[in-house]
Parts: structure tokens; sequence; C-alpha cells
């Protein structure tokens, strides 16, 4: 099956992603070698924020950013 689109997985998933304690946004964005993710911006990098964002959502890699 193919991923959803970038944007979609925005529209039906950041409401549950920026749920979780800390998160404080959410994101599209590239890693260094051009493949499409979704950014996560947390006020910290603690154990229980990278426990609950997932690696991946819908086939995308997940990449936590601090935002402070």
């Amino acid at each position: 099956m193919p991923k959803k689109e970038l944007k979609t997985v925005l529209e039906t998933d950041a409401q549950e992603l920026v749920s979780i304690p800390e998160v404080t946004g959410v994101g599209t964005g590239e890693l260094p070698d051009k493949t499409p993710c979704i950014i996560v911006f947390v006020s910290r990098a603690s154990h229980s924020v990278r426990a609950g964002v997932p690696s991946t959502l819908h086939g995308h890699p997940v990449v936590i950013e601090v935002s402070g």
C-alpha cells in the first residue's frame, strides 16, 4: 500500500501528536538525504517524549526537534 501524503498524515494525526506531553507542534521537513519527514517539535527531548513519539508514521520518518 502506498504511503499517505504528508499533508494527509498531518491532517489526520497532528492532534494526537500534540496531545503528547511536551510536544509543542508538528510540521514537515526533509532529512539530510532530502527524504520528506514529519517533524515533531518538543519543549525538551525527555525519555517520555521519545517513548511516546513514533519513529515513523504511515511510512514517513519522524524527527524530534527541540524548539525550547
